[in-house]
């Protein structure tokens, strides 16, 4: 969402609970599940001025079924002035609903203050590597539960959409298969999904990188908030594409990332985050949507992530095509070179 005051500029100073790099803009874009901290000074004219907030569609440009409506609310100051001056309204501020590299101009802003009163603990060792899709899949319906046919459109990771009740199962640290996950006109059968509770394994206090993927499956893209129960994390890294393991990693921001709780997927692109497991329990990982990003209201998939001392046997994993093996050797080799460094 797009937020703007007219003739004032806001300063964010934080996010999700963490303080950040103050930045000076004239807008913001806030994602489902995440909060922000700003300072607007009113250094202006006596009168009344608009704030306004709409929607930001991440969507193709012909989806247009959705709430084009601009909310509004008025800041007063608190002085003598006419009641018949016009208020002024931000037409110049307010960012319109697709304008996609307004967004992005805001996202790459983001950083944390990581100064000695405030510092950071960004992991740089890491012991466990995922690789997930966020994606819009077919999943069955129960018991003829939908309304037509007999599959419905839902939020997935993996292509697993979780729901309680069913076989308990590991998640796969990577998709059963590789594909170009952000082409045009993919195969309608990649959409086929699985239904499941699934559970990752985690050492305490281990280290963990996740790479999420948007796709264009369905030509459903979009950008996809992600948040994590019970933890903050860092966003070490967001690009356009599809994650190249090799080279993508050398651009992450080691030094100062936003530490958050909640962060965006990128339309047809992909987000690197890291944290520390320190927080022993069950964690949802969930896949946020609103109406319009899902075409269906209130969908959310999740991965519940657990945190034991039983380590999981990656060799166990079923490897259904030679890139997904390439993917997992080159992840292992990485992390071999990242342990042997940290030990000199």
């Amino acid at each position: 969402m797009f937020i703007t005051i007219a003739n004032h500029n806001m300063m964010l100073v934080g996010m999700d609970g963490a303080y950040t790099k103050p930045i000076v803009v004239s807008y913001i874009m806030i994602e489902p599940g995440q909060t922000m901290d700003k300072i607007v000074t009113a250094n202006q004219s006596s009168g009344r001025y608009y704030m306004a907030a709409q929607r930001f569609s991440s969507e193709d440009m012909t989806v247009t079924d959705f709430s084009h409506a601009v909310a509004t609310a008025i800041i007063q100051y608190k002085v003598k002035y006419s009641l018949t001056t016009p208020s002024c309204y931000p037409n110049d501020t307010l960012p319109f609903y697709y304008d996609y590299g307004a967004a992005a101009s805001f996202t790459q802003q983001l950083r944390s203050l990581a100064t000695k009163e405030h510092p950071i603990d960004v992991p740089h060792d890491v012991t466990a590597r995922m690789f997930i899709t966020a994606t819009m899949n077919f999943v069955s319906c129960p018991d003829d539960s939908c309304y037509m046919g007999e599959t419905k459109m839902s939020a997935t990771l993996n292509n697993i959409k979780t729901s309680v009740g069913y076989t308990l199962q590991t998640f796969p640290d990577i998709p059963a298969v590789m594909y170009n996950f952000t082409g045009d006109d993919l195969l309608t059968s990649l959409a086929e999904a699985a239904i499941g509770t699934a559970v990752k394994l985690l050492n305490y206090n281990e280290t963990v990188e996740i790479v999420f993927q948007g796709t264009n499956l369905l030509n459903a893209s979009g950008t996809h908030p992600m948040h994590m129960h019970g933890y903050s994390f860092y966003a070490v890294g967001l690009g356009l594409g599809n994650f190249n393991n090799e080279t993508d990693p050398q651009a992450y921001n080691l030094v100062d990332p936003p530490k958050v709780s909640t962060f965006g997927v990128p339309k047809r692109g992909w987000l690197a985050i890291r944290f520390r497991a320190s927080n022993p329990g069950v964690k949802n990982d969930d896949h946020l949507f609103d109406e319009a990003q899902s075409l269906i209201a209130g969908e959310m998939d999740s991965v519940s992530i657990e945190l034991d001392l039983i380590k999981l046997d990656l060799g166990k994993l079923d490897l259904q095509s030679r890139s997904t093996s390439r993917l997992v050797d080159t992840w292992a080799t990485r992390t071999r070179i990242e342990e042997k460094s940290s030990g000199e």
